[in-house]
């Protein structure tokens, strides 16, 4: 029989808001508190982007220049582009992350 989680008020918001299972919910709360999130309203106000990609960074570094800073990518250089270099020079500055079974999630700096 398998074993009960007790989840925290958090654990139980975040696992519901990103429907994951409630090891998966304790295991990405547990940096929280280092980060100053004690709130599931502090939760959703740092939450911004989760990727199953195995380029997590890089494909966050393509959906925030493509998808929110609108950018349009002429087709020529499309595969030309390095988003990790992307990721690491410009946006990792912005952001934390955590990755939970195959899935990266991502929180702004406060």
């Amino acid at each position: 029989m398998p074993v009960a989680i007790l989840l925290t008020r958090l654990e139980a918001d975040v696992k519901s808001y990103l429907n994951i299972t409630p090891a998966q919910a304790v295991a990405l709360c547990d940096d929280f508190e280092s980060y100053g999130i004690t709130t599931f309203e502090q939760f959703e106000d740092a939450f911004y982007y989760q990727t199953e990609s195995w380029r997590a960074d890089e494909d966050m570094a393509e959906h925030l220049f493509t998808e929110v800073d609108c950018q349009e990518l002429h087709p020529a250089i499309e595969g030309c582009i390095d988003w990790q270099v992307v990721w690491d020079s410009h946006y990792r500055f912005d952001f934390w992350s955590v990755c939970i079974d195959e899935t990266t999630y991502y929180f702004f700096n406060s």
